[in-house]
């Protein structure tokens, strides 16, 4: 979490087998000493499901493509879907739709905390994109995924011809991430059906990240957050 002008302050789930209902009563109960005015939530990937939605020629409407995202999502997922928020991003005419897909029940609980003690919340926003969307000038006009770190959480976004093609997830034992960073990039280079890319733009703590890339595959650290950085918001749940 970041105070506004003060030390960051993660809350997180350490372990994949935590939930967000007790990282929420966790903030809950601190929640009075923070003394803060404006939030902003940023989720960790264990919280976000992502799925890439193909094109479908003679949808048109916001609303159906709407429509075709959650029923994608309980495809995918089976009946739990149904308990999500499902957003869709268009990428374009004739390109894939990105569906990101939240517990309702996560959104309302921290919607009822911020009211609670009076924050101002700017957003509520999955680490995936507050990472991508921070570091997007340093991302490589070519072809690039992005790799984003947690403990025992890997997330691996694919990214060809300026669209993003594939998610892919894993959950590590702890104290592995960072191997399974390694085999994560080449599994995915053999299957991706979309040219190796240029760069692996990967962004969590140091212990996490991979050592090496396949030959051919730049490497790239995005720098971390810097301490006592003047900061507006409180960020949680995302170890990073």
């Amino acid at each position: 979490m970041r105070p506004a002008q003060g030390d960051i302050r993660l809350l997180t789930a350490l372990t994949t087998s935590r939930s967000w209902e007790s990282l929420l009563a966790e903030l809950t109960a601190i929640a009075a000493e923070l003394q803060i005015r404006h939030v902003r939530f940023i989720l960790s990937s264990q919280f976000v499901r992502y799925a890439v939605l193909p094109w479908q020629p003679g949808v048109f409407s916001g609303q159906d493509w709407q429509a075709l995202g959650e029923h994608h999502m309980r495809k995918l997922y089976g009946a739990v879907a149904e308990s999500w928020e499902v957003r869709v991003a268009m990428q374009g005419h004739g390109e894939s739709a990105v569906v990101c897909a939240i517990d309702r029940a996560l959104l309302s609980r921290l919607e009822d905390i911020a009211s609670e003690f009076g924050w101002v919340v700017h957003g509520i926003e999955p680490a995936l994109m507050a990472v991508f969307n921070h570091h997007r000038q340093a991302m490589p006009a070519t072809d690039h995924w992005l790799l984003l770190a947690e403990p025992q959480r890997l997330l691996l976004a694919e990214v060809a011809n300026g669209q993003w093609q594939q998610f892919s997830v894993v959950s590590p034992p702890a104290g592995q991430e960072s191997d399974a960073c390694i085999a994560m990039v080449e599994r995915a280079t053999l299957c991706s059906e979309e040219k190796k890319p240029a760069e692996v733009a990967c962004f969590g703590s140091p212990a996490l990240l991979p050592r090496a890339t396949p030959d051919g595959i730049r490497l790239v650290r995005l720098p971390q957050p810097v301490k006592h950085e003047t900061s507006t918001t409180l960020t949680m749940l995302a170890a990073l």
